[in-house]
């Protein structure tokens, strides 16, 4: 099954390379065959899977099924639903009481392949992530709280002149850097979340401005963690756009770090979009003053950066293929009038080239320009 599901996967992506290079109904009947075995094993109860290998199996063969089916312009995220149900079942079978995704690699793993899948997803389809992480996750792994304080890191340097009179500032662990991402995509998910929620408020929520009062708890958890950040996860090289047509250019100390960092300004960008277009208030003055706050051009100046970034890492297979829907997330705040819309063009069409989608973005983005409709509300890199 878990063969299956590998052959499969990468089947699809040397066909994609090259065509010629493997049968085009090869991907597909190693598909069929990964999603016959799953389906005949998921449904085995305590009984008759007692140790729970055989829905470890299937919960591996549904998380490569969740990458396969990125490929294509989803309608419905199938697999990531299916490795979250298997998980949650795997975890609810599993004794709470020393941490489920602290103890073991195996369900660490898959828990975080699972919700970042979700996350792509949620951001392709535009709405909130399948599986909650308040509302879901935590009750199925309370004592999972790795990431909700900072004190292991309040020691860590946050500016260059704290920095230079320690020189052991400069020098971090993969696993420093690691937790930063989870941090950041933890954060994230709630942003997207907030933003992508179309719940019908009540009239409480509304006389009490509630979602204004949510947005403003999530500005603070994004605030705190641009205070805590520390050194090493700020650009090393920032070079500012020669031209309004061009993308600032900037280094990060490795890859994991890039993809931090686009996180980041993707959450504040969705934060920011969602007090300009989302608030539901009785006390619009408490927006108007919100707004105020921020400096002009805000939205597109830090799309322009989440491209700059892709831009500078060119072709670099180890951030570009991850990050598509970041540039599509990006797009939707840059106008077809603004001077780097060409850019954007030019740079969405060398990434489609790259990674192999396949895909007609180019004729949506000609759409796009041609009835100057608001960035805000469409996007246009469908994968």
């Amino acid at each position: 099954m878990i063969l299956d599901s590998m052959l499969c996967l990468s089947s699809l992506i040397s066909q994609r390379k090259d065509p010629l290079s493997v049968d085009a109904l090869c991907p597909y009947d190693y598909y069929q065959k990964c999603v016959y075995s799953v389906g005949k094993n998921v449904a085995l109860d305590k009984a008759q899977d007692p140790d729970g290998k055989i829905l470890a199996r299937c919960l591996i063969s549904t998380n490569l099924l969740c990458i396969y089916e990125m490929f294509f312009v989803a309608v419905d995220s199938v697999y990531v639903k299916g490795a979250g149900g298997i998980l949650a079942t795997i975890m609810a079978r599993t004794d709470k009481s020393g941490g489920i995704l602290q103890q073991s690699p195996f369900h660490y793993t898959c828990f975080w392949a699972t919700v970042v899948c979700d996350l792509i997803l949620s951001l392709k389809l535009e709405c909130p992530c399948t599986f909650s992480i308040e509302k879901m996750w935590r009750s199925l792994d309370p004592g999972y709280d790795e990431y909700d304080s900072y004190e292991a890191f309040l020691h860590e340097k946050t500016s260059i002149k704290d920095a230079v009179e320690d020189c052991s500032s400069f020098v971090v662990t993969n696993e420093k850097t690691t937790w930063w991402l989870h941090k950041v995509t933890f954060l994230f998910i709630l942003v997207n979340d907030f933003y992508n929620q179309y719940d019908v408020i009540t009239q409480e929520d509304f006389m009490t401005n509630k979602r204004f009062h949510r947005w403003l708890v999530l500005k603070e958890k994004i605030e705190e963690f641009e205070r805590r950040m520390p050194i090493y996860l700020k650009p090393l090289i920032f070079i500012p756009a020669a031209e309004e047509k061009d993308f600032p250019k900037i280094f990060f100390k490795d890859e994991k770090t890039v993809v931090t960092a686009i996180n980041f300004r993707l959450a504040k960008l969705l934060l920011h979009a969602a007090l300009e277009e989302k608030l539901q208030v009785l006390d619009v003055g408490l927006t108007l003053k919100e707004r105020a706050s921020y400096p002009h051009k805000y939205s597109e100046n830090l799309a322009r950066e989440v491209a700059g970034i892709m831009k500078t890492y060119d072709a670099d297979m180890r951030i570009w293929p991850i990050n598509i829907h970041s540039l599509r997330q990006a797009s939707r705040f840059i106008e077809p009038s603004s001077p780097c819309f060409e850019t954007l063009k030019n740079l969405t069409a060398r990434v489609i080239s790259v990674c192999q989608t396949r895909l007609n973005i180019l004729d949506l983005m000609e759409d796009k320009a041609e009835n100057s409709r608001p960035a805000s509300l469409h996007s246009f890199v469908e994968a």
